[in-house]
């Protein structure tokens, strides 16, 4: 559908004359504007194509490098060692930064299913070694725990950033998330070892402790008056 030149106005695909300011367009000129509005979807439609074809190549190759690097490491440790032993560990760790990779590929522009897939392959791979490994037994007292409770902090502090847009806001949940879970590891430890309190993490708090006070007072008293884009880039 054209537009008026003169007012932005749409106008019909036969209508030579605007019927808002009376402006009168020749057919080549109109031709000239019609013609890219057109092609306009088309246009959009092959760069995510493009795009698409990019993102399958880029898997490809990543696919192909470390699949390389698994059989590499299985052949030299089978060499060395005439077993299978720490290159399991290599193998797991590369397959599963592999699937990194490919699901950060895949839904780049959608925050909360990134986040539930890397949590989920994180538990994966830390269930891989626990079971590999059969001298630890770590999973359920420390890795899952604190996967689950890492991926619940970084997403609310992602909701919330993302609906307050205050530069100093952002940096008193991302101070604070910090501050909560390094204690909750802290306090899985201490639960681990029989003994019930907080230890480094309290040291941790301290250290970040005038970031978020300082930001949070920013946030309540002084973010109308000056923007913090002005003296630090954040």
């Amino acid at each position: 559908m054209p537009f008026c030149i003169n007012c932005g106005v749409w106008l019909e695909d036969n209508v030579e004359k605007c019927p808002l300011c009376s402006f009168v367009f020749k057919d080549s000129l109109k031709q000239d504007i019609v013609q890219p509005l057109k092609n306009i979807s088309k246009y959009y439609s092959d760069i995510k194509n493009l795009k698409k074809e990019r993102n399958v190549f880029i898997i490809e190759i990543l696919s192909v490098f470390f699949a390389i690097c698994d059989i590499s490491v299985l052949i030299i440790d089978y060499i060395l060692n005439k077993s299978f032993s720490w290159s399991i560990y290599s193998v797991i760790s590369i397959t599963a930064f592999w699937i990194y990779l490919i699901f950060m590929l895949l839904l780049a522009k959608n925050f909360g299913k990134t986040l539930l897939i890397t949590t989920l392959i994180t538990i994966a791979l830390l269930t891989g070694i626990d079971l590999v490994d059969k001298k630890i037994d770590w999973l359920f007292n420390f890795a899952l725990p604190i996967c689950i409770s890492t991926a619940l902090i970084v997403f609310f502090i992602f909701k919330i950033i993302k609906y307050i847009k205050r530069y100093s806001f952002a940096i008193f949940c991302i101070s604070f998330g910090i501050c909560l879970e390094v204690s909750i590891i802290d306090l899985f430890i201490s639960l681990h070892n029989g003994k019930i309190m907080l230890s480094w993490s309290l040291i941790v708090s301290a250290c970040l402790s005038p970031v978020v006070c300082v930001s949070l007072i920013h946030f309540i008293f002084f973010s109308h008056y000056f923007d913090l884009r002005k003296y630090f880039h954040v």
